[in-house]
């Protein structure tokens, strides 16, 4: 019987040296440069297992692979994913993201800059993750244009992740599996998981990556690409989304085949 995807990620992590939380302080990261590429599901252990000697992976709590939701906010016009579909620079993204396995929610602002840079800041939210007390306000307009009143949430997405942090240099990975979106109208969602995306977080000045070699070696090319804008352009069918029809069908190519392939276990 084949083995199912997410059977052999787990034993593939589950046999590398993990890193707590509190190790991972030398790697936030927080201002950096990112590049994303999308990976047909079945792919990722066989990447895993190639890399496998040269990062340590995220544990809490005794597990590897960690749940995440994430609630986006934009304008009544989606302001935030117009500006990022006409690729203007110096764009924002407005988030809560919700790390399930601990708990932990964080109001977040990324902000692209025209240099390609990504700078994230943070806080821990109101209570009920609610983004109208005064600290949340005040963070707001100190890093975004943007005021609360201006902003209303816009959709919702979960999926599963594994961090990889290199030994030696300043490098995290995300990897995300399992991707499904609902929209705040409640009526809407989406569940793709046939692909997955790798994500990888490097100080500005770094050089070598182990798993950029590796996809390389895949060919496998890196693309621009957000997990918010590619829900709404998929979920929204008003909002122009021209920009994205070449990531749209690529990856509903990767999940038609996921399905027909009779491994969708995972």
């Amino acid at each position: 019987m084949e083995i199912p995807v997410s059977k052999k990620v787990e034993n593939v992590i589950r046999a590398m040296d993990r890193i707590t939380l509190e190790e991972m302080d030398h790697v936030r990261l927080m201002r950096r440069r990112d590049i994303k590429y999308i990976v047909p599901t079945q792919t990722v252990p066989g990447l895993l297992e190639k890399i496998n000697d040269k990062y340590r992976v995220l544990e809490i709590d005794g597990e590897r692979i960690h749940p995440y939701s994430t609630l986006y906010y934009d304008t009544p016009e989606l302001s935030m994913y117009h500006a990022h579909h006409n690729r203007r620079m110096n764009r924002y993204k407005v988030r809560i993201r919700r790390y399930v396995t601990s708990n932990l929610s964080f109001f977040e602002v990324k902000y692209k800059n025209n240099r390609g840079e990504t700078i994230k800041r943070r806080i821990r939210p109101g209570e009920k993750d609610d983004i109208t007390g005064e600290k949340s306000v005040k963070f707001l307009g100190e890093n975004s244009p943007y005021k609360v009143n201006e902003l209303q949430p816009a959709l919702e997405n979960y999926f599963k992740r594994i961090t990889l942090v290199h030994h030696t240099i300043p490098e995290r990975i995300t990897i995300d599996l399992e991707l499904h979106y609902n929209h705040v109208d409640g009526l809407r969602n989406l569940q793709l998981p046939g692909f997955s995306v790798i994500e990888i977080k490097r100080d500005r000045d770094a050089i070598q990556s182990y798993m950029i070699d590796q996809l390389r070696k895949n060919h496998i090319q890196p693309v621009g690409f957000s997990k918010y804008c590619l829900g709404t352009a998929m979920m929204v069918p008003s909002v122009k989304n021209n920009l994205f029809m070449k990531r749209m069908r690529q990856i509903e190519k990767f999940d038609l085949s996921y399905w027909n392939s009779e491994k969708h276990t995972i």
